[in-house]
């Protein structure tokens, strides 16, 4: 465990390290494209200069570093683009970043565990086979493309030509109120349709992942000695299984 929990640091502060470097590795001036708004128009020097200031971006590299570091692990200082502080966007995001990650391992445990377990029982089947087709295609397409796609069809198709209600997805609503889940994870109907979208489409890969691995499982197990001696002394194979 603690070899694991150095490897989880060291991997972190690396890849801490290759965006702090990356950052003053772009071609144009951070000062200057935070200044502007993420614009190319001319900005003037003053307000460059206060800027830099207000940011720390005038002092030294490596005291930059160190500075951005506590601010990290601390959650202190603020967005460059909005001013808005990181701890009170981090506490504003954080529920709903969680909750999606609670349903979308839901999602990985029923569907990636039953349907591997499906597919090994019933090997060459036809609902092997429909499994087997389905984890493949689900693990390569890109999360990007397959979300593109179902809110396309899920919640702009299906409502231009009336398709039935449940299956309208709207991808965006004004009536999404955090206080209205229920222990924190019970949402009610209104918010359990604006999460099955994301939820479905961050749970893709991971789920194929765990459908192929549970089948790979399952199909060695069945070959184990304990299984072949049960099978031997009479159980039935759905006993077994």
């Amino acid at each position: 465990i603690i070899r694991r929990l150095f490897s989880l640091v060291v991997t972190l502060l690396g890849g801490f390290t290759l965006l702090f470097i990356l950052f003053f590795a772009l071609p144009s001036d951070p000062a200057t494209k935070i200044a502007s708004n993420g614009g190319s128009k001319n900005v003037p020097a003053e307000v460059v200069r206060n800027v830099e200031k207000r940011l720390g971006l005038d002092k030294p590299v490596y005291e930059q570093y160190w500075n951005r570091l506590t601010d990290t692990v601390t959650l202190s200082g603020e967005s460059y683009t909005t001013r808005e502080p990181v701890a009170d966007m981090v506490k504003q995001r954080l529920p709903a970043s969680l909750r999606l990650a609670i349903f979308a391992m839901m999602i990985e445990a029923t569907i990636g565990i039953g349907s591997g377990v499906l597919s090994a029982r019933r090997r060459g089947s036809i609902a092997d086979t429909i499994t087997t087709i389905a984890a493949v295609v689900a693990g390569a397409i890109p999360v990007f493309v397959l979300g593109y796609l179902l809110t396309l069809v899920t919640g702009v198709y299906a409502f231009e030509h009336g398709w039935p209600e449940w299956a309208r997805l709207p991808a965006i609503s004004n009536n999404y109120d955090p206080d209205q889940w229920s222990l924190f994870i019970i949402p009610n109907l209104d918010q359990l349709e604006l999460l099955i979208q994301p939820a479905v489409v961050l749970a893709s890969v991971s789920t194929a992942i765990v459908a192929r691995l549970t089948r790979t499982t399952m199909l060695e197990a069945q070959t184990a000695d304990h299984v072949r001696t049960a099978r031997a002394k009479g159980l039935r194979k759905k006993t077994v299984s």
